[in-house]
């Protein structure tokens, strides 16, 4: 496998690249940089010394409304002693009682609304059951969508007052369109140098003279390749996480991801740090698929332009299609019943690129009906790029150092 990274890397061109890409990066770190939240020590010990003195929730939340309402009160009879006098956890006791007020807020939204917000969610699926068994025709893959929803939001989160960061930013800035743009050029680029330069100066000829070295020079290749790629992602996996913590405060992995506001209604039972491991497997996944695919195209075009064209066409043109319908599921534009947020939906089951964005796979329920079974769209996806991996795969091992006719 050393001989093929140096083959990889011997190229001036390829190194020029790598630099670039890593400038694209450093420029990304840096306008997260520049909207960095400072994390506020004070408000992490107040709620740090409030979940010391009770695991109860709702002891918690009482303690706080009383503590809050008090000071507020006390605030409007004597607001000047309020901004005079040192308080506990801030510079003043005014902003003691600031800091009070968001704190119970935050345990108001994490012990109070979202389990509110759960139960409605549960009590509209058993009344669309209902009704629905109450027609004379019943829709039984309504009923059973929705049984499969109350069995999901029917699942005990626990929420604690903990300070979750700001995670949707700390995406925003190291998961963007951009960025995958890039690193899809550059893999692209780096397969087709593997698999055409041996074709370009003859020496794939030397495989007929050994035996069984097609399918080892074709692994070789292959799974460089992939180290390489898993390489990149992992340490931008890696800065994503340390970046987070540094610049948003995203410093405990292990809380519920439903505790951030974007994924409340997300149905998985799983954590902050689970939601990071799953985002890079499925980027790594995608990326096999971008080694996988323009391997093949290489191994039977034997052409550098030829095969670096057509994959740039077949990665780009989808993310391009389906970034341009996922205005459509943000801000203003949310309209589920829209036909572009429809297009959007059906694009994340069965296209790859859906794989670079998984946040709108969390945010909700999201469940297809396969030939009445049920599964989480991402599944649906997920198992498409598997069975196209496997596809070109066997393509490729197939054509390799096969004479051209």
């Amino acid at each position: 496998m050393k001989f093929e990274i140096k083959k990889l890397f011997a190229s001036k061109l390829i190194i020029i690249c790598l630099v670039l890409l890593f400038g694209f990066f450093v420029f990304f770190v840096v306008n997260a940089y520049k909207s960095r939240e400072e994390v506020s020590e004070p408000y992490e010990k107040l709620i740090s010394d409030i979940s010391d003195v009770s695991d109860d929730s709702n002891s918690v939340l009482a303690l706080l409304k009383e503590k809050s309402e008090q000071m507020t009160t006390d605030y409007y009879l004597n607001s000047e002693m309020y901004h005079s006098t040192k308080g506990e956890y801030g510079s003043t006791l005014a902003d003691d009682m600031f800091l009070y007020r968001k704190a119970y807020n935050d345990a108001k939204k994490y012990f109070k609304t979202f389990p509110q917000n759960r139960i409605r969610l549960i009590n509209d699926a058993m009344l669309t059951i209902i009704e629905e068994e109450s027609k004379e025709n019943p829709d039984k893959s309504i009923i059973a969508l929705n049984q499969k929803a109350v069995d999901k939001y029917n699942r005990q989160i626990k929420m604690e007052l903990k300070s979750t960061g700001d995670l949707f930013n700390t995406l925003y800035f190291f998961d963007n369109t951009y960025w995958d743009y890039a690193l899809i050029a550059f893999i692209i680029m780096l397969t087709v140098r593997m698999f055409t330069l041996d074709y370009s100066t003859g020496a794939y000829q030397i495989v007929f003279s050994t035996p069984g070295g097609k399918k080892k020079l074709f692994l070789k290749q292959y799974f460089t390749l992939i180290a390489s790629a898993v390489t990149i992602i992992a340490l931008v996996s890696l800065c994503q996480i340390i970046f987070g913590y540094l610049f948003f405060g995203v410093n405990n992995l292990s809380l519920p991801l439903q505790m951030v506001e974007y994924f409340e209604f997300c149905p998985f039972t799983i954590s902050i740090g689970e939601y990071y491991l799953i985002k890079f497997l499925c980027k790594t996944l995608f990326f096999i698929l971008v080694i996988t695919l323009t391997a093949a195209l290489s191994i039977i075009f034997r052409k550098t332009m030829g095969a670096m064209s057509i994959s740039l066409v077949v990665f780009v043109l989808p993310l391009m299609i389906i970034t341009h319908y996922f205005m459509y599921t943000t801000g203003d534009n949310v309209n589920t019943i829209s036909e572009q947020y429809r297009i959007y939906k059906a694009l994340q089951a069965i296209t790859p690129q859906g794989l670079l964005n998984l946040k709108t796979y969390f945010n909700a329920f999201d469940y297809l009906n396969i030939l009445g079974v049920f599964i989480p769209r991402i599944t649906c996806c997920i198992t498409i790029t598997v069975i196209v991996i496997i596809l070109f795969f066997t393509i490729g091992l197939r054509r390799f150092a096969k004479p051209k006719r």
